[in-house]
């Protein structure tokens, strides 16, 4: 006891000779650390950060309660600033576990991983739930989406996907129910060419489970063309087309036939029939007989012939 009433009666004097400079170091210290705590105490709150949840081979995720977690974050106003959702890695690892039956977790601050010097304040959801299946795997075909139309006159023609299958692992049980794969939308607003995507991404077969897709990008190869229409041209009449010297006479009096054009529909609409010729081919006749040749067909530019009817004509060579 005297040891003790000593050296608090030492504190005591030694306190009291050097009041001021104590008493000042004292209101230092508070206010160092007031203003340490103003530092470091800023907030900010990042939603949607993806949770990963690892699992060992074999197994897949069947249901989950929470694929997106909100952190609240504290630091320094430099920590906070560069806080970034793409540097942040939240995770649960189920591996080395029992995985049947279903499986609960608390998030904790040892599952987020961040650069800096920001720290986990809150996490929610606070706990995930999982429901486990076994994994398997399957080909299904690959179906190219678009948004928008082309532009007035042109219309898609085919897309070919490559691969047209791809590979989808995940729980058995939900791979019974996917029978397709869809790529992200392609817009065709204001195209008029065919074009080529290398990099197509392939979505998810549902929102409540991940799959695993192998490749997870196709190519897709889209052909446009422009919208087309079909006309028929009555009474188009048939000449001979003969040999420079030709003696005999050809008579295709009479003789006329319906072409089918296909174009645009503007340029069927202007187009000047007087362009439309029609005849059979008798440079290869060296003798007067009684013909039945193919009638052929010339029609103006950017205009297809697609049917001659009849196809065929009697010709009589005298």
């Amino acid at each position: 006891m005297k040891i003790i009433r000593h050296s608090i009666s030492l504190f005591q004097n030694a306190f009291k000779r050097n009041k001021t400079s104590k008493v000042a170091a004292i209101f230092l210290a508070v206010i160092s650390w007031y203003a340490i705590r103003a530092a470091i105490s800023f907030e900010t709150e990042i939603k949607d950060i993806p949770l990963t949840i690892e699992v060992d081979n074999g197994w897949a995720i069947l249901e989950r309660s929470a694929r997106t977690v909100d952190i609240t974050f504290r630091g320094s106003k430099e920590d906070i600033r560069y806080l970034n959702r793409d540097d942040i890695r939240v995770m649960l690892d189920f591996r080395g576990q029992s995985l049947n039956g279903i499986l609960t977790a608390k998030l904790e601050a040892k599952n987020v991983t961040i650069p800096g010097g920001a720290r986990v304040v809150y996490i929610r959801p606070g706990e995930v739930t999982v429901r486990m299946d076994q994994e398997g795997d399957k080909q299904v075909p690959v179906k190219v989406e678009f948004i928008g139309a082309t532009p007035e006159g042109y219309e898609l023609e085919k897309v070919v996907c490559t691969p047209a299958t791809v590979q989808i692992s995940g729980p058995r049980q939900r791979l019974r129910e996917v029978d397709v794969i869809h790529t992200s939308p392609i817009d065709l607003e204001g195209r008029i060419r065919s074009f080529r995507k290398l990099k197509l991404n392939l979505l998810q077969p549902s929102e409540s489970w991940a799959a695993r897709l192998e490749p997870a990008v196709v190519m897709a190869e889209v052909a446009i063309v422009e919208r087309s229409a079909t006309v028929d041209v009555e009474d188009i009449p048939v000449n001979a087309l003969v040999k420079q010297g030709f003696r005999p006479q050809v008579d295709l009096s009479g003789v006329r036939v319906k072409v089918t054009l296909k174009s645009r529909s503007e340029l069927l609409k202007n187009m000047d029939r007087d362009l439309i010729k029609a005849y059979v081919d008798c440079t290869g006749i060296e003798a007067a007989a009684k013909y039945d040749l193919p009638v052929r067909v010339t029609a103006p530019p950017g205009i297809g012939v697609v049917g001659v009817s009849p196809p065929t004509v009697n010709v009589m060579v005298r």
